[in-house]
């Protein structure tokens, strides 16, 4: 490749960035853009993927972007071959990410996707970027049951969440707000 085969790619790369940010359909983006990721990339001896982002002493900050970003939600879109329903559903939710707690719950609960989606906007509003997970138990409802504590990262607020599992197959059955955690 020429000097001017990697400055087109790291235009693409920049705009696919940006389409990225309007995207709420991940799948959809990882889709579209599969053959471009697909061109700044080099496998290793070892097989393992990095991106081709240099061409004599030029570095190419978009490929590298684009190319981590791709992978990060390329493994975010096949999360379950990777850990349980349950611990995809904590990874989420302390990104804050609706799309996929919605994508990877097996029922739809409407209420409960609707409470975080409010929890999350006011979280973002005070400018929290990220929420820590606690992990207890539940003083309400169902005493003793398993219970998990988000606090945001700046200003500490929090969401108490409670999750029932299938204990036969290791999925979740219901998940909602829990009131008394400790």
């Amino acid at each position: 490749m020429t000097k001017d085969d990697f400055l087109i790619l790291d235009k693409k790369c920049k705009q696919a960035i940006v389409e990225l940010k309007s995207q709420e359909n991940h799948t959809k983006w990882i889709q579209d853009n599969a053959a471009l990721h697909q061109s700044v990339t080099i496998k290793n001896e070892h097989g393992k993927s990095k991106a081709n982002t240099l061409f004599e002493k030029f570095f190419f900050l978009h490929i590298a972007s684009f190319h981590g970003k791709y992978e990060a939600l390329l493994y975010e879109e096949n999360i379950l071959n990777c850990m349980s329903q349950e611990d995809a559903i904590l990874y989420f939710i302390e990104k804050m990410d609706i799309y996929n707690i919605d994508r990877i719950l097996e029922f739809r609960h409407l209420y409960f996707i609707n409470y975080l989606k409010d929890a999350f906007i006011k979280m973002r509003l005070y400018n929290n970027k990220w929420l820590s997970l606690y992990s207890g138990k539940c003083l309400g409802m169902k005493p003793g049951r398993n219970s998990y504590q988000f606090i945001g990262n700046t200003d500490k607020s929090n969401i108490d969440i409670l999750i029932e599992m299938n204990t036969e197959n290791n999925r979740i059955i219901k998940i909602q707000e829990c009131l008394y955690y400790e």
